[in-house]
């Protein structure tokens, strides 16, 4: 959800908020505020004291005993930052804390809007974030001066970034962030008066924030002039002792690039703490030291590392702190690389490679895609979908394989990146390209549809149950137009389908012996009336016929077993109405026990006679159906129509 601010008239809003108020009124009745503000109290101590997942345990529990209150869903969030979940979660419930419906107890709206806004200038949305900056009041606070300053780089507006850095420094002056952000910022940029004044007064200042963030010594090295500071700044750094983190952990690698930039290491001794760094290896890192090593020596050793390498590197590609990018190596080639270009915690493309190159694409929306040689796309699986393409009919290319040769004698290393220009995968885009669509069947519960297209439609499909051929359609104009299936598994596809021009059936018919005689037919007219008829016999005479005409009236006229000639009953309304033979009228009967009607008289015994006769009408399983019986020595005629059960009493 993109949070949209904008302003409304101020009429219209206290209208709204009064809509809100008594919304809200009636939600707080069942609130239990008690039990909530303990639960609010609690989670507030247990993020000061870093617990972050009972923190956020507490806020759903209260959030149960107040749904209205803010501060629950807000407290999650930070949980969620704190513990480093996805952006893209957190995100999801800072912006719930938002809503217009929910009230605030111990924190503010501007705290939420401040957190967003945070959040969406890691994410890469930064006029949204400046839009929520400035709504969310005027008094500056650290947070949101740093946020807005991460914004403003990430917009490039250089003048207003370096004049609010200047800022910065003398409102927030042991912030160490500020500094931090401005030297990774401008280590690549070129810089103007103002960038000037502000690093003077950085590297003037580093005694003050060294002790919070030693790296900031590595960082303002580009910006000193007196090569003696730099050299004391980097050895400052390298020598700290034990007690600083990045040297119990082995040299920092923008150390060691600083030394070997500066003349304070020799080339193998950087190596050795480049090229045998723990993985993940920053890219900048490793090819600044590259590009710093010259003698042959070096140069073989990088060339047999980078040819053999078998280990993941990280990039930053926008230089605001945030990896985007990691890539896993093996022989030197990448085999899987994770992009992530928005960086909002989930992966964009997942990239699966042979020997460097890309041969599937698994994007962030779930789709997987298969190439036959890169960018030409061979196979597209999306949920249960499976789109074979026509060879070489599409080309999509979302990364891009850039090689770098390091002038290394012909040996290339290769990086991924995304190209940020291909169109997403659109259902139309895979009709207009598709082979095949392979796809569970709508028609039959475990079966696989098969569709052929053609120009961008489909043709002709076929449905396979447990390896059976189950049903077979031509397609006409994007719909299927006839559609044969073999419902009794015996390999022969008795019913026949035929459609209109929407898909909607206009006639089936059923051939069960497969003697190309039809056994049963339905019939449908565009007024909504149906035909269905039952030729049993296959002589060419329908022996049961049900009609039902666009008022809804249902005619069932059937053969009589004794005398061969026509009966003919109408039911409307879901009750019959009367029954013709013989050109007379007879009267219709309800059972008085029994969910079953009598044509003409009801015989003695009708209880009895009524239950054997719906028992032998339910064993037919078929919707309509017309036999004689015998029972107690009495001769009937049973019928079956639309649900309903009929009888007449016959003397032979």
């Amino acid at each position: 959800m993109r949070l949209r601010l904008f302003c409304r008239h101020k009429r219209a809003r206290l209208s709204a908020l009064a809509a809100v108020w008594f919304s809200a009124a009636a939600v707080s009745a069942l609130e239990n505020p008690a039990a909530a503000t303990r639960a609010l109290e609690k989670a507030i101590n247990l993020l000061s004291a870093g617990d972050w997942s009972s923190a956020s345990f507490e806020a759903r529990l209260g959030e149960s005993y107040a749904p209205t209150w803010a501060d629950f869903p807000y407290v999650e969030a930070l949980s969620s930052v704190a513990s480093g979940n996805l952006r893209a979660e957190s995100i999801s419930l800072v912006e719930r804390s938002l809503s217009e419906t929910l009230f605030w107890r111990s924190y503010t709206r501007s705290d939420a809007l401040r957190l967003t806004a945070s959040l969406y200038a890691d994410t890469l949305r930064y006029d949204e974030a400046l839009c929520l900056l400035d709504s969310a009041g005027k008094t500056p606070t650290p947070d949101g001066d740093l946020t807005r300053l991460r914004c403003l780089y990430g917009l490039k507006r250089l003048a207003e970034a370096r004049s609010l850095v200047l800022v910065a420094l003398d409102r927030w002056p042991y912030d160490p962030r500020f500094p931090r952000l401005f030297l990774t910022r401008e280590n690549a940029l070129t810089p103007d008066k103002a960038a000037l004044s502000a690093a003077e007064i950085i590297v003037s200042r580093l005694y003050i924030w060294e002790e919070d963030d030693r790296e900031l010594l590595l960082l303002a090295v580009p910006f000193l002039h007196d090569p003696a500071i730099r050299v004391r700044n980097i050895r400052e750094y390298r020598g700290m002792g034990s007690s600083d983190r990045a040297v119990t952990q082995g040299p920092s690698p923008l150390s060691t690039l600083r030394a070997l930039e500066y003349g304070l290491l020799d080339e193998s001794i950087a190596l050795n703490e480049t090229l045998h760094a723990s993985s993940p290896i920053d890219f900048g890192v490793l090819s600044g030291v590259i590009s710093l090593c010259g003698t042959e020596a070096s140069r073989a050793r990088i060339k047999d590392f980078l040819d053999s390498f078998g280990g993941t590197v990280v990039m930053d590609r926008n230089g605001d702190g945030l990896y985007d990018t990691s890539i896993a190596y093996r022989l030197g080639r990448p085999v899987l690389a994770e992009i992530d270009p928005n960086q909002d915690g989930i992966t964009d493309y997942s990239v699966g490679c042979d020997y460097g190159k890309p041969v599937t694409i698994r994007t962030g929306t779930g789709e997987t895609v298969v190439f036959d040689a890169y960018p030409s796309v061979r196979e597209i699986i999306r949920g249960a979908e499976d789109w074979e393409l026509r060879p070489l009919s599409l080309n999509w290319k979302p990364v891009e394989w850039l090689p770098h040769d390091f002038d290394l004698g012909g040996s290339v290393f290769y990086t991924l990146e995304p190209t940020g220009t291909e169109p997403p995968l659109t259902e139309r885009l895979l009709q207009a390209n598709a082979f095949r669509l392979v796809r569970p069947s709508h028609e039959v519960q475990g079966g696989t549809e098969r569709v052929l297209w053609r120009d961008g439609s489909p043709v002709s499909s076929e449905t396979r149950l447990d390896g059976r051929l189950y049903s077979w359609t031509s397609w006409s104009a994007g719909v299927p137009a006839l559609v044969r299936i073999d419902r009794d598994g015996d390999g022969y596809l008795e019913t026949t389908r035929v459609n209109d021009a929407t898909g909607s059936a206009r006639s089936i018919s059923i051939d069960r012996d497969g003697d190309s005689r039809i056994d049963y037919r339905e019939e449908y007219g565009t007024d909504g009336s149906s035909r269905m008829s039952w030729d049993t016999d296959e002589n060419g005479v329908d022996e049961i016929v049900r009609a039902v005409d666009s008022r809804g009236i249902e005619r069932v006229e059937w053969l009589h077993p004794v005398t061969g000639l026509p009966v003919t009953l109408f039911i409307e309304k879901g009750a019959p109405r009367s029954v013709s033979y013989q050109g007379r009228s007879l009267s219709v009967v309800r059972d008085p026990a029994q969910p079953l009607w009598w044509i003409g008289s009801v015989p003695p015994s009708s209880r009895d006679l009524a239950r054997k006769v719906i028992e032998r009408i339910n064993r037919e399983q078929v919707p309509v159906v017309v036999f004689t019986v015998r029972e107690d020595g009495i001769n009937l005629i049973a019928v079956s129509a639309g649900g309903l059960f009929f009888a007449e009493r016959f003397d032979e």
